[in-house]
């Protein structure tokens, strides 16, 4: 899943909230596909175009609320 803003968001505030939005939206699809992320990687793109990459992997099994 990937999500390119429209314009540049300098607002703390609405960037957690954005991000907040995204992660939401991205487990309602896992669930929809009763899939699991096994890593998830975000990559945010500064004003000056340089990216910070942060990425996360989950070892060994999975708790599910089925």
């Amino acid at each position: 899943m990937r999500t390119d803003f429209a314009m540049d968001v300098l607002d703390g505030p609405q960037m957690r909230a954005a991000s907040l939005r995204l992660s939401a939206e991205l487990g309602a699809l896992l669930r929809s596909r009763r899939q699991a992320a096994r890593a998830l990687t975000l990559v945010v793109r500064l004003a000056d175009k340089q990216e910070v990459i942060k990425s996360r992997s989950v070892d060994g099994r999975f708790r599910t609320n089925r």
